[in-house]
């Protein structure tokens, strides 16, 4: 492996001149510790959750408003059909947030504790989602 650590591509055998190391060096982020923000700078930096302006409300993803309800509520302790306890395994948590009416609207009342095996059966008895069945052959058959 040759070049310089820490480069790569096109940039692999460039050096830097006095003037862009004197530049990268003012520009770095340790040049800012202990200096002081202004008010407006830390209004801006401060702005989270509703009062941000990328806030979307209830029009955001699937996924999004699951990051929300566990950044909001936390991991579920326990299934509350079965009372199965709430463990890690491997990366995952077992008990998952299902939504009540699946209209997923930013109202962390409507977000209930479910293992899988039961999030699937609320799910199917709601009529979301299919079991996949196979033919004779073993081939999943598709459902219209």
């Amino acid at each position: 492996m040759s070049g310089i650590k820490g480069k790569s591509g096109v940039y692999k055998h460039k050096k830097h001149s006095k003037e862009t190391k004197d530049k990268i060096r003012k520009n770095n982020a340790r040049y800012w510790l202990g200096k002081k923000m202004s008010d407006e700078h830390k209004r801006k930096i401060g702005r989270a959750g509703e009062l941000s302006p990328s806030w979307k409300g209830d029009k955001v993803s699937y996924y999004a408003i699951h990051i929300w309800v566990v950044k909001e509520k936390g991991s579920p302790d326990y299934c509350i059909k079965c009372n199965k306890k709430g463990e890690k395994t491997g990366r995952r948590w077992n008990i998952e947030w299902a939504n009540i009416d699946h209209k997923y609207r930013r109202d962390l009342n409507d977000y209930i504790g479910l293992c899988s095996k039961c999030h699937k059966k609320y799910d199917l008895k709601k009529g979301l989602i299919k079991l996949n069945k196979r033919n004779s052959k073993g081939q999943f058959i598709k459902f219209k």
